[in-house]
């Protein structure tokens, strides 16, 4: 009886986890893609607003629908921000081969993906994200107030 009490409680918590991980993906208002991390992640410096650099993080997925795609991660919505590299947060989940859930605005040609970050007041009404294992890693707000 205890076996079958440790089983099903494991079972919930696992289908608990797997339904929250689904709920973020669903509340997507945006363009949703899923896929594999595909190539290294690369720091691309960016000009400055109100003295703090707009720096990002670009790397590649290839997604579900088997298609390349380039993913520009805006590095001041990570929450451990760093001016001259790749935040640390980025960099340890985001290795090659990890399955990454993203919610943005498409570029305008299709290729790529970008505003995969917590939406800042008034900017283009998408509340993206970088869901790696059911961890967001592009909400801080922190920066919010250069817009």
């Amino acid at each position: 009886m205890k076996q079958k009490s440790i089983l099903l409680f494991t079972a919930i918590i696992f289908s608990s986890i797997s339904f929250a991980d689904d709920l973020a993906t669903q509340s997507c208002a945006g363009d949703y893609l899923e896929g594999k991390v595909a190539t290294p992640l690369s720091y691309i410096s960016g000009k400055k607003l109100k003295g703090v650099e707009l720096s990002h993080t670009k790397f590649h997925i290839t997604a579900t629908d088997g298609k390349d795609y380039e993913v520009a991660v805006d590095n001041i919505f990570a929450n451990d921000y760093s001016a001259s590299t790749v935040p640390y947060s980025l960099k340890n989940r985001l290795q090659k081969g990890t399955n990454v859930k993203l919610c943005g605005e498409k570029y305008s040609d299709g290729s790529g993906i970008h505003w995969v970050h917590t939406e800042c007041p008034n900017n283009n009404n998408v509340e993206g994200f970088v869901i790696v294992n059911g961890t967001n890693l592009t909400a801080s707000k922190e920066y919010c107030y250069i817009f």
